[in-house]
């Protein structure tokens, strides 16, 4: 009897695990991306929403200001890797 007990708990414990970890993945998934760059204001408010330098000037054509590249911008992700190609 305890043999089949210890099994389902360790069942139990390794499906926790799994969905504890799935949990993780699925909150980091939701998060807002870290645009490049922000909207710099002359009252020292900053407004981190803009993805390129030209929507960044839109913004400060509107509202006044200077862009500024994001403090918490750490670069884009890599994409797949390109094999070099060599030509003779």
């Amino acid at each position: 009897m305890s043999r089949y007990l210890l099994r389902g708990l360790m069942l139990a414990g390794v499906l926790a695990m799994a969905m504890a970890a799935d949990a993780v993945n699925d909150a980091q998934a939701g998060r807002w991306p870290v645009t490049k760059w922000c909207v710099r204001a002359y009252d020292g408010q900053m407004d981190c929403s803009y993805f390129t330098f030209e929507q960044c000037q839109e913004a400060v054509s509107a509202t006044g200001g200077d862009c500024a590249i994001n403090p918490r911008f750490a670069g884009y992700p890599a994409g797949p890797y390109q094999p070099r190609r060599y030509y003779r």
